[in-house]
């Protein structure tokens, strides 16, 4: 395991430059092996001068158009489908492009021996599986090189991820990735019922959010992340509950464009939306607002704002005002009433209106 780690460590060092080394050095090979697949042999004499010049040809011709699409500019370590569709499709043109060169041009005029017409076929294949295998494998080396970091750090608690969708997707792929999170995910929860038993990125759907309490039981899970930004505040409200009533820390996950936003846009379409989420407003002089909720002991719903600029983040009761200055407007959830919760009274989960805890911006609350 050691072993395979330092390997995958030494490989993510590969640039661009090496894999422009790397289509230089392999593509005269790749069309003699395409001949050589064509002939079911070692390449015949009557063929090895077309196969040297279509060796040449593309030799010159990929690595240009390669170059012209942006490959030596990406950052291979984080590839994803736009940069695969993108391989694809030079490697593509790059192949159709040395196809009509050769057969349209160099020989009707004769200025190079006949060669079998379904070279281009094999040779585009295997030229984009040998282009493709570098960059994966270092797309690969440092995924491994982010679970060996995150592993050898503390122990991690399990996490239960409500939403199998697009945004409960990035979160499985951020506690992945991240070795700073303290949490591993155990799986997901999805109402929706087509989802039942289907896996995102390796993690299986489990049920739905009525049994997150069953799930955590059985799991010893403490933790929950809630990914759902379109979700209603109806529905984000009642897997609160849910959460708070099992004794789970809950963080709800805000949506991308709350995160960039900001301003009012956030306000309108996050705060007024779930009705408790916190809202990061962009002012002069403060940073931007990245904002999760926290769940603190077993009754507490409490919000922890981070910054992406100065200044901590929002820990437990101190004043918010105090904690990110002027520049974010926070709402604080009341907290329930911990001897009418116990004595199961429905009442005790009731919140009353929120109030900003920001002096600054009574006015926008």
């Amino acid at each position: 395991m050691q072993v395979t780690t330092r390997l995958c460590r030494q490989y993510a060092c590969v640039r661009n430059r090496h894999l422009l080394g790397w289509d230089v050095v392999t593509q005269p090979l790749i069309v003699l092996l395409a001949f050589a697949v064509r002939t079911d042999a070692a390449v015949p004499p009557a063929y090895v001068q077309p196969a040297l010049l279509y060796g040449a040809l593309l030799l010159v011709l990929r690595p240009l158009l390669f170059l012209q699409a942006g490959l030596y500019r990406q950052m291979w370590h984080y590839a994803s489908l736009r940069e695969a569709r993108l391989l694809l499709v030079a490697s593509s043109v790059a192949t159709i492009v040395s196809a009509l060169l050769f057969y349209g041009l160099l020989m009707p005029l004769r200025l190079v021996a006949a060669a079998p017409r379904s070279i281009p076929i094999i040779e585009g294949g295997l030229a984009l599986a040998v282009a493709a295998a570098p960059r994966l494998l270092l797309r690969l080396a440092t995924r491994r090189v982010s679970l060996a970091a995150k592993r050898a750090g503390a122990t991690h608690q399990l996490a239960l991820i409500v939403g199998a969708g697009q945004a409960g997707a990035r979160v499985l792929k951020e506690l992945l990735d991240n070795p700073q999170l303290p949490y591993e995910p155990a799986g997901f929860v999805d109402d929706d019922p087509a989802k039942q038993g289907l896996e995102v990125g390796g993690c299986r759907v489990l049920g739905s959010s009525d049994d997150l309490p069953r799930l955590a039981a059985a799991r010893g899970i403490k933790q929950v992340i809630v990914a759902m930004p379109a979700a209603s505040g109806k529905d984000i409200r009642r897997i609160n509950d849910i959460c708070v009533q099992a004794g789970l820390d809950v963080l709800t996950i805000p949506g991308t464009f709350e995160l960039i936003a900001g301003g009012r846009a956030g306000q309108q379409g996050a705060g007024a939306r779930a009705g408790w989420h916190v809202v990061a407003h962009r002012r002069s002089g403060a940073g931007a607002g990245g904002v999760v909720h926290r769940g603190e002991g077993r009754y507490a719903v409490l919000h922890r704002a981070a910054t992406l600029g100065r200044g901590p983040p929002l820990h437990g009761n101190r004043r918010a005002d105090q904690q990110v200055g002027r520049g974010l407007c926070l709402y604080r959830e009341p907290q329930p009433d911990r001897d009418r919760l116990d004595a199961g009274d429905p009442g005790a989960l009731t919140r009353p209106q929120r109030r900003c805890t920001n002096k600054a911006h009574h006015a926008l609350a």
